[in-house]
């Protein structure tokens, strides 16, 4: 995947913007994928490179039941 910020006009000035949006891209994907291609600048476009993570062959871990899906074990009545 590629994760691309276009810089216009003035906003070349404040590339700086671009760099954190990128890390921050990086942070939010990290359990997920891995950075190919650091972030580099061409022209007015900021550029990063993205790949999934290997399959490990294991599920990833299923997310705990809320507490609204858990419903309680039905009551028998007169026993």
């Amino acid at each position: 995947m590629k994760a691309t910020v276009i810089f216009r006009g003035r906003e070349n000035m404040h590339r700086d913007i671009g760099y954190r949006i990128l890390t921050r891209l990086r942070q939010e994907v990290g359990e997920h994928g891995t950075v190919e291609t650091e972030p580099r600048q061409e022209g007015p476009f900021l550029d990063m490179i993205l790949a999934p993570k290997k399959w490990t062959g294991q599920a990833p871990p299923a997310p705990p039941p809320s507490r609204e899906a858990v419903k309680p074990p039905p009551t028998r009545r007169g026993a």
